[in-house]
C-alpha cells in the first residue's frame, strides 16, 4: 500500500510510539535496535519510514565550524596573516631551513 501504513504495521507502530515516546533523541538506528530488545525483527529502513510518517525523526546534527576562540576584526590588509602563524605553532621553530 503506497504512502500509508501496511497491514502489520500498526502493533510496531504502538511499540515504535512506546520507545520514541521514553527516549526523545534517539534515531531509528538506536530505536531498531531497543525494538529487536523487546523482540520486534523490524528493517531499519521500516522504523525509519514509520517514523517519518509519525513524525518522530530526530533532525541530524551539523557540524559546527571552528572558532580560534578570540574574536578579531580586521582593520589593514594582510593583517589577518599575522594572527595565524604564532597560533599554528610555526612560530620560533629552528629545525627548518636557515
Amino acid at each position: 500500500m503506497p504512502g500509508g501504513f501496511r497491514q502489520g504495521d500498526d502493533p510496531i507502530q504502538a511499540a515504535l510510539t512506546t520507545v520514541c515516546g521514553d527516549h526523545r533523541r534517539y534515531g531509528t538506528r538506536r530505536v531498531r535496535a531497543m525494538l529487536s530488545r523487546q523482540g520486534w525483527m523490524v528493517n531499519r529502513k521500516r522504523v525509519q519510514r514509520l517514523m517519518r510518517q509519525a513524525g518522530l525523526l530526530v533532525p541530524a546534527e551539523r557540524p559546527h565550524a571552528k572558532s580560534s576562540g578570540t574574536p578579531f576584526t580586521v582593520t589593514a590588509p594582510n593583517q589577518l596573516w599575522q594572527t595565524g602563524l604564532p597560533s599554528s605553532g610555526l612560530a620560533g621553530r629552528t629545525d627548518g631551513p636557515t
